[in-house]
C-alpha cells in the first residue's frame, strides 16, 4: 500500500500465492468524512465501497447487483472490516449478504506488509473511474 497526496489517497496492490491479483483506489471526500474504495481484480470484477474508522477499525459497506436471465436479480451487500495487528500487518473479514438475507463471513484473513510495490497505471485507473461512472 502506498499512501499519495497528502493521505488523501491510498493505493493498493494485491496478490495471491495463486495468481489472484487486485488493486484499490481508496480516496478521503473531505466533504462527506468518509473513505470510498474502487477495487478491480484480474477478472474484470469492480467493488465499490464507502465508510469509515469505527472502533479503531475501518469499516466500509458496498451494494452490486447482477442480472440472473429469467430471475430477479441478486443482490450482495459487501460489509468489510480491517483491522491492524501490527504496524506491518492487518486483519481483514469479508461479510456478504444475500438478497437482504443477514450477512455471513465471507473471508477472514491477514494481509503482511510487502517490501515491493507496483504503482497503478493511468489506464488501470481510467478504466476503474470509467466503471465506477457506470453504476
Amino acid at each position: 500500500m502506498e499512501r499519495e497526496l497528502d493521505g488523501c489517497v491510498v493505493e493498493e496492490n494485491w496478490v495471491s500465492t495463486a495468481g489472484y491479483a487486485g488493486r484499490s483506489m481508496n480516496t478521503f471526500d473531505a466533504t462527506t468524512g468518509h473513505w470510498n474504495q474502487m477495487w478491480v481484480d484480474n477478472a474484470g470484477q469492480p467493488l465499490f465501497l464507502e465508510g469509515g474508522l469505527e472502533s479503531g477499525s475501518m469499516v466500509m459497506r458496498g451494494r452490486r447487483f447482477f442480472p440472473n436471465t429469467g430471475n430477479p436479480v441478486t443482490t450482495v451487500d459487501d460489509h468489510i472490516t480491517w483491522t491492524a495487528i501490527t504496524p506491518d500487518s492487518v486483519g481483514q473479514l469479508w461479510l456478504l449478504g444475500i438478497n437482504e438475507a443477514p450477512p455471513s463471513p465471507s473471508f477472514d484473513g491477514q494481509y503482511r506488509r510487502v517490501a515491493r510495490v507496483t504503482p497503478l497505471s493511468e489506464v488501470h485507473l481510467e478504466n476503474m473511474l470509467k466503471l465506477s461512472r457506470m453504476g
